[in-house]
């Protein structure tokens, strides 16, 4: 099995340093590129992302899902920690979506602003994906 396909497996409570180290990258940039979008033409640039990673019990919602708490202008992500590394940033890809395309109403929560989004941000994902792992010994 190549080690692409080892990562997107590997249980999340289980990855190491580097690949902590790797996450946490992607967390930071893909969280940047999803406010800069939502900011457009908004006041959400003062806006900020909180990840929480935990065991969820929410009914449809139980692997991730996003909210936006107002009172301090905090979009709030949850993912469940019980999934594979590579699900985990799935939804996270998924979830950012969601606050880069917050500022576009659209009736469908998974409308083409939000499909515009979740590509732009998958597009980053993979630039930081091969940037990181190619610079790694």
């Amino acid at each position: 099995m190549n080690g692409d396909l080892q990562l997107r497996l590997k249980p999340f409570t289980a990855v190491n340093r580097t690949e902590t180290l790797f996450f946490n990258s992607l967390v930071q940039r893909l969280s940047f590129e999803a406010l800069d979008m939502a900011a457009f033409g908004t006041q959400l640039y003062a806006a900020n992302i909180e990840l929480t990673l935990e065991e969820i019990e929410n009914g449809e919602d139980d692997t991730g899902y996003v909210e936006y708490n107002e009172d301090i202008n905090t979009f709030e992500i949850h993912l469940d920690r019980r999934m594979p590394f590579g699900m985990v940033v799935d939804y996270l890809i998924h979830e950012l979506a969601h606050v880069g395309s917050w500022s576009e109403y659209e009736d469908d929560d998974h409308g083409p602003e939000f499909g515009k989004a979740y590509a732009m941000l998958y597009g980053v994902y993979l630039e930081i994906y091969e940037n990181f792992w190619e610079a790694q010994p």
